[in-house]
């Protein structure tokens, strides 16, 4: 048994990750998961369980006593050689980075790392989960470390400590030497040139950074949740503050980067991105947005952040995909969306045609949830008003002409031999672009809650009913007319966690990593080190304050006589 999976899951094929399980597979070499089926089904695996904090499952093995499952094997001794290590200033404190961890490895839980005589107080590794490669943090407490200290890393206590060069305590602190302003004939305004030194030349140094508040009523904690955030990136790039194609945008919480989508596309006044964060608690919490890296490329990635992802840009079909087509209709991929299209006839005019899973076994999907949320688009660019459209369940969908004030058509279900009515859409006209439907499934005991929504507005449900075992998986589109020309598009199915009410996103405080004047500084370009370059509109007259802050939060303010 491969540690956290069940022997059936290892031969596992044709499905949407492929070989998934292998990143060589001829010489058995398992690809790492960031997750674990077996806990994922309520079995205890110490030491990353002990105890459940709520029902089956937990998702990640995230436990409140416990630290989060990270899977890869342990180094050894004789890796530590290889190891580098390179420590920085955090605020008072330091912490220290470990590269080179060999692949599909991490960090032991009795890994040790010294500054001088000062031992770690936590090590852990973050796993790349694409590339196999961990990258393990160490923390030091210690501010009253000085001078030159030596750095070195040791397994166990019966092992000499292994050598890792030395960090210089004096010369870590952030510091402003000189400020010189020079006016810009060309752009306008000022240019600042700033000499110092250690300032952050990662590329987590962000011209700005914005704090992102997450309310979480579920009563519930979250786990890989994706939350919508909005910005207007029209604004922040028209500012400067923010690259022409949003390559800088990223997304943090106190552990690292975190996976996002930008889906609305770029220099828009509501530019909507979806953003995977690990755990939200119950009440309120944040994540950062930060932006302004001017060497940045884009990071957007919407496998990385949903459960599953089908934009149809690749033109292949997915093998799992069940196609639901009839005498003299169409389905195909082409030009980034599924089409279905033709001519419907006596037979078959009740019928709808499209996509559906062929099956719902979390195996080949790949994601532990009980409640989850199924997003799409429809195009209709022919086909009549009494038109049938299933957009995630053939147990909740579109229906009839539309009616009633205000217009819309009918959501529900057939039930055995007549119309079941759930609720109204707020689609009226047999033809319309890319429409947002959500479909939501929450398990409640042995009941299923389904939910419809439109346009992304998750507070209130245009449709619900609740049933024991929902049918999930279909895109489909039927006139519902014989002898009926049609041409439908289905685009962007996404399948991301989902509680009922969703967290509420708003945006937080700012923070500008230079500032002059209490004004932030613009074009932000970190030369090196010792050298930051950025511009101004205006510096007013007098004693000017210059404020420069490291991601980690030390800052260092220095005064300028204009």
């Amino acid at each position: 048994m491969l540690y956290g999976f069940e022997h059936d899951e290892l031969g596992l094929s044709n499905n949407f990750e492929g070989d998934g399980l292998f990143i060589d597979k001829n010489n058995r070499n398992y690809a790492l998961m960031p997750y674990s089926p077996l806990i994922d089904n309520a079995l205890e695996l110490p030491p990353y369980t002990q105890g459940f904090t709520g029902a089956a499952p937990d998702i990640g093995a995230i436990e409140s006593t416990d630290k989060a499952f990270v899977a890869g094997a342990i180094i050894q001794q004789k890796d530590l050689e290889q190891l580098s290590v390179n420590c920085y200033r955090v605020v008072e404190n330091f912490q220290c980075q470990i590269d080179n961890i060999p692949i599909g490895r991490k960090l032991p839980e009795n890994f040790k790392l010294f500054v001088g005589n000062v031992q770690s107080d936590a090590c852990f590794t973050q796993m790349n989960y694409q590339t196999h490669l961990g990258t393990g943090f160490c923390d030091i407490a210690s501010p009253n470390l000085l001078g030159q200290q030596p750095i070195s890393i040791q397994l166990s206590d019966n092992i000499p400590a292994v050598e890792k060069g030395a960090i210089n305590i004096d010369a870590t602190a952030l510091a402003v030497h000189s400020v010189t302003i020079t006016s810009d004939s060309i752009a306008g305004g000022y240019s600042i040139n700033i000499i110092g030194q250690n300032f952050d030349i990662s590329p987590d140094f962000f011209a700005v950074s914005q704090e992102i508040i997450i309310t979480n009523t579920s009563a519930k904690p979250l786990y890989q949740y994706q939350i919508p955030v909005v910005l207007n990136t029209h604004t922040l790039i028209a500012n400067n503050q923010m690259t022409d194609n949003c390559g800088d945008i990223r997304f943090y919480n106190p552990y690292g980067n975190l996976p996002y989508w930008i889906e609305s596309g770029c220099n828009s006044l509501e530019t909507l991105i979806w953003v995977k964060v690990p755990f939200i608690p119950e009440n309120e919490s944040s994540i950062y947005v930060r932006y302004g890296n001017l060497s940045l490329s884009s990071q957007s990635n919407p496998e990385e952040t949903f459960y599953y992802f089908d934009d149809f840009e690749d033109g292949i079909m997915q093998s799992f995909y069940n196609i639901s087509e009839g005498d003299g209709i169409t389905i195909t991929e082409t030009g980034g969306k599924l089409s279905v299209y033709g001519r419907t006839n006596s037979s078959n005019k009740y019928d709808t045609f499209g996509i559906s899973f062929m099956t719902w076994d979390t195996k080949v999907f790949r994601f532990p949830l009980e409640d989850y949320i199924i997003d799409s688009e429809l195009t209709v660019l022919s086909g009549t008003e009494g038109f049938k459209a299933i957009l995630g369940s053939g147990n909740l969908f579109l229906f009839n002409d539309p009616g009633g004030d205000p217009l819309g058509k009918d959501i529900g279900y057939w039930n055995v031999d007549s119309w079941a009515y759930n609720g109204k859409s707020h689609i009226h006209t047999a033809l319309f672009n890319d429409k947002k439907i959500s479909l939501s499934c929450e398990k409640n005991d042995n009941q299923t809650r389904l939910r419809f929504f439109e346009d992304y507005d998750f507070n209130q449900p245009l449709a619900e009913r609740s049933l024991e075992d929902p049918s999930i998986g279909h895109f489909e589109y039927g006139p519902d007319a014989s002898n009926t020309d049609f041409a439908v598009m289905f685009d962007n199915i996404k399948i991301r966690s989902y509680t009922f009410p969703a967290p509420l996103v708003s945006p937080g405080k700012k923070q500008y990593s230079v500032e002059i004047g209490n004004q932030a500084c613009e074009n932000v370009q970190v030369l090196n080190a010792g050298n930051i370059h950025c511009h101004v509109p205006d510096v007013p007259d007098g004693i000017v304050e210059v404020k420069v802050i490291n991601p980690d939060g030390e800052f260092y303010i220095f005064e300028l006589t204009n």
